[in-house]
């Protein structure tokens, strides 16, 4: 755990993920950094509420939180939320009588993540291609362990962020490599999302579809990779260094879906003010998202190629967008 002074009034706030979970006390009228930080791996939760306590008992000053936002992988209804990849239901009321704090508010972590984009600096961006950032609607997705999707706009009172399962929607393949995904996919499932096919947990599931029945030309043999699918953090690694032919060819594959569902969400939204991915993916595949081909995908839109090649694209840099969301949208509830 990092640390500071404690300040006068302070906020928690929380980015519940998959495969971890960070939480973070701030300065109410400093939310850019955090007082104090305590990351956790999500399977090794069984109660969040112990957990954040235990975390609170150690930060000087925890005492005089009064709200807290927890910012989780799954979609909210009435302040509850069961996540979507993970077998937990976090609920803000119970968390709020549990914890003591007055106020706790629970959104979608990708809701969280849109409320980042407006306090980003340039330097936490990384624009992919040559449009220019304008204004408009911003539609937002977070590429992990799952995908999430939303958007933040211009209201009439401010700016107003939208959530959305957009990444449960049905996956359209682009080409015939994608259509025999789709057809093998069909096969084990009745609905083939988005994130079925683009995600961390998908991942392995591309090496092996490519592997198993598509690895001719990659130079790989389907038997030199054995029967157990590698890691997703093992496939980055090996499709990085450029190791593996086969790895870079399910990294290249995962990237054209994520540019073809890019494209897609700013269609969705009519998102004139850009296209910013986040999550803790897009930082790591920067090779593959700068190169032309992801900007290709993005704006192979048919009639509306010339819209597509007018919207911006970023990648978010920073680590802690949620988190920093989160504590934005914490400070500045009514």
């Amino acid at each position: 755990m990092a640390g500071r002074r404690s300040p006068s009034r302070t906020l928690l706030a929380a980015d519940v993920g998959g495969t971890k979970t960070v939480l973070a006390v701030f300065d109410a009228g400093m939310p850019r950094l955090p007082i104090a930080t305590r990351t956790l791996a999500s399977h090794q939760i069984r109660d969040l509420a112990d957990d954040v306590a235990a975390f609170l008992s150690e930060v000087p000053g925890a005492r005089q939180i009064e709200s807290a936002t927890f910012a989780v992988a799954g979609p909210v209804f009435n302040g509850s939320a069961q996540l979507t990849n993970l077998p937990w239901h976090v609920e803000g009321s119970a968390l709020r009588d549990r914890l003591g704090i007055a106020r706790v508010e629970v959104l979608n972590d990708v809701e969280a993540l849109a409320w980042s984009v407006p306090c980003l600096g340039d330097d936490e961006l990384q624009r992919l291609g040559p449009a220019a950032a304008r204004g408009g609607v911003r539609a937002v997705l977070a590429l992990g362990t799952g995908l999430g999707e939303a958007c933040i706009a211009q209201g009439r009172d401010g700016l107003v962020a939208l959530p959305s399962e957009g990444s449960h929607a049905d996956f359209s393949s682009q080409n015939e490599l994608q259509d025999r995904l789709l057809l093998q996919l069909r096969q084990h499932h009745d609905h083939v999302s988005v994130e079925r096919t683009c995600s961390g947990l998908a991942l392995p599931h591309l090496f092996g579809f490519l592997r198993d029945g598509e690895s001719q030309g990659h130079g790989e043999a389907p038997e030199s990779h054995g029967c157990e699918l590698p890691a997703t953090p093992e496939i980055v690694d090996a499709a990085l260094s450029g190791r593996s032919p086969l790895a870079v060819a399910a990294v290249e594959l995962l990237t054209d879906i994520l540019a073809a569902e890019c494209g897609n969400a700013a269609l969705r939204w009519l998102a004139t003010g850009g296209v910013y991915l986040g999550g803790g993916l897009p930082p790591r595949l920067l090779p593959f998202l700068t190169s032309p081909r992801f900007r290709r995908v993005f704006e192979a839109k048919g009639r509306f190629s010339s819209l597509l090649a007018s919207i911006p694209l970023f990648v978010i840099l920073s680590p802690d967008a949620v988190l920093r969301g989160a504590a934005w949208r914490n400070a500045n509830l009514p």
